[in-house]
This record gives structure tokens, C-alpha cells and sequence, in this order.
């Protein structure tokens, strides 16, 4: 079980890391063409916003498989230690909510749009809405570790 969750933050990182040069490579591209040959690139900026969205979606779903999401710890710090599991298991309850109308409205989303395409880059709208429903899914996967994890291990 601990091959698959590793397996699964080395793709997401790997995704990260590809959409994070890409994005990198066609800002540059654009600014190239822009300044120095004065035709600038219709579909960079497109192409830009949907590795953005990509970058932060799977980052955030990345963030969640490290413990290192974004959380207000005051309650959490005030409480006794008795306690703090139940505030967890809540926090947990909160974000599986959250995944699962990520993937629900994601994928409802997708259908949505899948005739539709974009400007620049005229590709279905459901690739880049994709990312929602995927990430949202890969969440929900983390979240189920960060439960289970506790209970499976040895201590």
C-alpha cells in the first residue's frame, strides 16, 4: 500500500514539475515572438492559464498527500490532546466532502463543455475541466491515507 501512495506523489510530482517547464518554456516562447519578432503567439497565453491551472490543482492535491495542505491550526493547538484526533477525523470528513464535489461537479462540468472548444487551441474544453474531477480524485485518495495510515501502522 505504501509502493502505490509513493508511486502516486512521484507521478504528481512528475506533472508538476513537466506543466510547471512547459509553462516556463511558453512564456518565453511568447515573449520571443512578441518582442524580438514582433508576431506574438495566439495560443500561448491559453496554453499558459490551462498549465497554471494544472500546476496549482495537482499541487494542492500534493500538498494534501504531505500533510502540508492549508489548514487554520488554532483550534487545533487550543484543544487538549484527547480531542485533536476528532478535530482530524472532522478536517478529513470536510475535505472528502470537498473532493467529492470536486469530482461530481468536475465530471458534470466536463460533460458540460465537451462540444465545446477552446479559442486558440480548438481542443475540447473537457481536456482542461478534466483536471478538476483528476485531482479531485487524487485528494480523495490522499485523504483516505491520511486516515488509514494511522490505523495501519505498527506504533
Amino acid at each position: 500500500m505504501d509502493a502505490f501512495f509513493k508511486y502516486l506523489k512521484s507521478i504528481e510530482k512528475a506533472i508538476i514539475v513537466i506543466a510547471t517547464a512547459a509553462m516556463a518554456i511558453v512564456t518565453f516562447m511568447q515573449v520571443v515572438f512578441r518582442v524580438v519578432l514582433n508576431n506574438p503567439l495566439a495560443w500561448s497565453e491559453e496554453v499558459s492559464r490551462y498549465l497554471f491551472i494544472c500546476i496549482v490543482l495537482f499541487g494542492g492535491a500534493l500538498a494534501v498527500a504531505n500533510n502540508e495542505h492549508f489548514k487554520m491550526d488554532f483550534l487545533y493547538t487550543a484543544v487538549p490532546k484527547k480531542y485533536k484526533k476528532l478535530l482530524n477525523l472532522i478536517s478529513c470528513l470536510a475535505m472528502i466532502i470537498f473532493a467529492l464535489i470536486m469530482i461530481i461537479y468536475g465530471g458534470k462540468l466536463m460533460k458540460s463543455v465537451i462540444t465545446q472548444l477552446s479559442p486558440a487551441l480548438r481542443i475540447s474544453m473537457a481536456i482542461p475541466y478534466s483536471v478538476l474531477p483528476i485531482s479531485g480524485l487524487l485528494i480523495l485518495i490522499h485523504i483516505v491515507e491520511l486516515i488509514v495510515s494511522p490505523l495501519m501502522s505498527k506504533d
